[in-house]
């Protein structure tokens, strides 16, 4: 007679996977067009405009729009190229960000540096962000030299240092550096969208595709790009 085998059932517990949930922000009217220009191409990724100019707002192409400032702005003109009062409306509204904000594992912060909100706004926004949990990286652009706003855009570029994990910036006068000289203005800011859209998928694709050369999962990368 056979021995008789003896089967154990398992049980395998469903592991339920929280989907990384990435977020690409346009800050300020500079940020706000960038973003909304290359929205449909981050698929999978939301988009959202955050700005103190509703008509800038309402012409943006995002999934989800925040007014700040409206009890310092009106909502008419934005921040008028003052840092201060970007950042006091961020201050004012910063309820309004932690709602847009919440289980945001990756928070892509753009901005065009120089002006009112976004100098001024993306350092506060970038510090919620960050105090909340997630990872942020910034991509901002700087001025040309002949609109004389550099040195505000250099006081935000330091105050955005310290509230983000990674920081990218793309100098506007060094636009010759990836394009031809004789290149129209619409597209060199053209290629500057694609530097933005780039930066965005290269850490969005380590991510969400799995690779065979690296075995890397959200906590590495948030690792690596941390230091």
């Amino acid at each position: 007679m056979g021995g008789m085998v003896k089967m154990t059932n398992f049980i395998l517990e469903e592991t339920k996977i929280t989907p990384i949930r990435i977020k690409a922000i346009g800050v300020g009217g500079g940020g706000g067009k960038i973003v909304g220009r290359i929205a449909p191409t981050l698929e999978g990724i939301e988009t959202m405009a955050i700005d103190t100019d509703v008509q800038a707002l309402q012409h943006c192409p995002v999934s989800l729009k925040v007014q700040i400032g409206e009890k310092i702005t009106q909502g008419i003109g934005g921040a008028g190229s003052d840092p201060e009062k970007g950042k006091y409306a961020a201050n004012e509204d910063q309820e309004k960000i932690k709602e847009v904000l919440k289980n945001t594992h990756i928070v892509f912060i753009v901005a065009g540096l120089g002006g009112g909100t976004g100098t001024g706004a993306s350092p506060v926004v970038a510090k919620i962000a960050r105090d909340m949990g997630a990872l942020v990286i910034a991509t901002v652009t700087l001025p040309f030299k002949w609109e004389k706003r550099d040195k505000q855009a250099e006081i935000g570029l330091n105050n955005l240092k310290s509230n983000v994990d990674t920081l990218i910036s793309i100098s506007n006068e060094r636009l010759h550096e990836i394009v031809e000289r004789d290149t129209p203005i619409r597209d060199a800011f053209a290629r500057v969208d694609e530097v933005v859209s780039r930066s965005i998928f290269a850490v969005a694709d380590l991510i969400n595709k799995p690779s065979h050369i690296m075995d890397l999962d959200f906590t590495d990368i948030k690792r690596v790009l941390q230091n």
